[in-house]
């Protein structure tokens, strides 16, 4: 099942897919449209990048990296040329900047 990325607090986006849950939050596949919205964790985030590239707060990642946010941890710079997908753990309560 696809839904808009706005389900999980992120815009914009092409769709998001729930593959399971891990410790009550969703795990999701998450296809990112190239232009992303800066946000500051409501709870951890954890990021496996599958594929594209994707920069948060000025590191690149490509595919197979990962990425640990803190609750509470600002990503104001995050952003991808290419558009990109990923297995995303996280909050629903992102706060959008």
């Amino acid at each position: 099942m696809t839904s808009p990325l706005v389900s999980i607090g992120c815009l914009p986006a092409g769709d998001t897919e729930t593959i399971g849950w891990v410790t009550s939050h969703p795990a999701t596949r998450v296809t990112f449209a190239p232009a992303l919205t800066p946000h500051t964790h409501a709870g951890v985030e954890e990021l496996h990048l599958l594929d594209g590239e994707l920069w948060i707060n000025g590191r690149k990642l490509v595919p197979g990296d990962y990425n640990y946010g803190e609750p509470g941890a600002l990503d104001e710079s995050v952003w991808s040329e290419t558009g990109c997908t990923c297995a995303l753990i996280t909050s629903t309560g992102d706060l959008l900047l």
